[in-house]
């Protein structure tokens, strides 16, 4: 049962005639319910379990690892990017960028959470246009170190420029 607003009503129970339920009772009579008796094969009590939601908690799955995930990609160009951001020449012209701006936005002049822009050109642009394929390549790349094409920037303010992520034009 239901009030004006569809919902619920809490305790209600129907009362049935006893000539109702007789009729009901008659009717289900010698008959089960659609899984009284039901038995399962072996092959699909395996398939019910490896579908439950914690069977594969702390397991590989063999059908979605590698090459065989629909997420895989074939050429990881990332693990550059990650080796170069991740070096220690990058990490100390990171940081000679920063002391050189007094750890101030260029834009704003606040002080707090900066990054380092490659300005006038993106990071990826630099790699492009030197065509460095091997993190060797960027570390003897000198046109890469010079201080003269960053500027920190606070994240807002970074955000807002052309050379940011993926909307440079």
């Amino acid at each position: 049962m239901r009030n004006e607003k569809g919902q619920f009503i809490k305790g209600y129970k129907p009362v049935w005639s006893e000539e109702s339920r007789l009729k009901m009772r008659a009717s289900l009579k010698g008959k089960n319910t659609w899984s009284k008796g039901r038995k399962l094969t072996e092959e699909h009590k395996k398939k019910c379990r490896e579908n439950a939601s914690r069977y594969w908690l702390g397991k590989k799955r063999p059908n979605m690892t590698g090459e065989l995930h629909p997420n895989w990609k074939p050429i990881k160009k990332q693990t550059l990017y990650k080796a170069i951001r991740g070096s220690d020449k990058y990490r100390r012209w990171r940081m000679n960028i920063l002391i050189k701006s007094n750890f101030t936005c260029q834009n704003c002049g606040k002080k707090g959470k900066l990054q380092v822009d490659h300005y006038p050109k993106r990071f990826i642009d630099f790699i492009h246009e030197f065509q460095i394929k091997s993190f060797e390549d960027a570390m003897e790349c000198n046109e890469f170190w010079k201080f003269d094409i960053a500027r920190t920037l606070c994240i807002k303010c970074h955000r807002q420029t052309p050379t940011w992520g993926k909307h440079y034009l």
